[in-house]
């Protein structure tokens, strides 16, 4: 018998702001019917979370724009800065535009992949850590596993937020709490 996660029973609930790849969304406390905003199949992609008083935001921004493709031609590190660089223009801009929901002291993580191979990679790191605190933010960061793409089916990896029946904001990734916790996951 396989557990469902809570993507999938927050899907299937019908409470659920589903947040698509290279997607970006704002759930607020007056959203009908919608109680969490979430996105799954994470791997190798990046997350920002920022979560309010009364909105929390959620983006999912893929390493590129576009399927990866082995091409020789391509200056891969550059497309994936200019792909992060629209993805955090877009987020700059929803946090402007919803900037009563999102006060000084709203907190934004950094979602990142780790690679046993690899690391992280430390300039989409820095890149969406300068973003955020330029919003005002200083930025939690957690990195999760990457897994290779080609051994998972159904894709892996999912990060929910939600307001807990005491109106407190929650998030969690791969079903384990982030927020609010005491322990500091800014650290690998």
């Amino acid at each position: 018998m396989s557990v469902q996660s809570g993507f999938q029973t927050c899907l299937q609930g019908g409470i659920l702001l589903e947040v698509a790849a290279d997607d970006m969304n704002v759930l607020t406390t007056s959203s009908t019917g919608k109680h969490a905003i979430g996105t799954q199949a994470l791997n190798g992609c990046t997350c920002v979370v920022i979560l309010g008083e009364s909105a929390m935001l959620l983006a999912h921004i893929q390493p590129y724009d576009g399927a990866f493709e082995q091409d020789t031609q391509r200056d891969i590190p550059k497309e994936s800065h200019d792909h992060h660089e629209r993805a955090l223009a877009a987020i700059a801009q929803a946090v402007q535009q919803h900037s009563d929901r999102f006060l000084a002291s709203s907190t934004a993580w950094g979602i990142f992949a780790f690679c046993k191979e690899d690391g992280f990679v430390q300039s989409i790191f820095r890149q969406v850590q300068s973003h955020l605190q330029a919003m005002g933010y200083n930025m939690r960061s957690v990195f999760y596993d990457e897994k290779p793409v080609l051994e998972i089916a159904p894709p892996k990896g999912e990060v929910i937020a939600y307001y807990n029946t005491s109106g407190g904001a929650e998030l969690w990734l791969e079903g384990g709490r982030l927020w609010p916790s005491t322990q500091d996951y800014s650290e690998r």
